[in-house]
């Protein structure tokens, strides 16, 4: 996640791919579900395309019974 050339969404496009809200994301990011980047200008946040394909990816923990 800390490579230079990594991909970096707003939380509006994020939301739209995730099809939640973008204080949803925001949410998940207090509760530790998520890693957001802070741009030092405007110290905006941004969320990693990698991470939204994470996000998107089943998690094999949670579909095991």
């Amino acid at each position: 996640m800390n490579d230079m050339n990594e991909q970096l969404l707003t939380l509006s496009e994020a939301s739209k791919i995730l099809k939640v809200h973008p204080r949803t994301i925001s949410r998940w990011a207090r509760n530790g579900k998520v890693t957001l980047v802070f741009l030092p200008i405007g110290n905006r946040p941004r969320i990693t395309k990698s991470e939204v394909d994470r996000l998107m990816t089943p998690d094999k923990k949670e579909n095991q019974d």
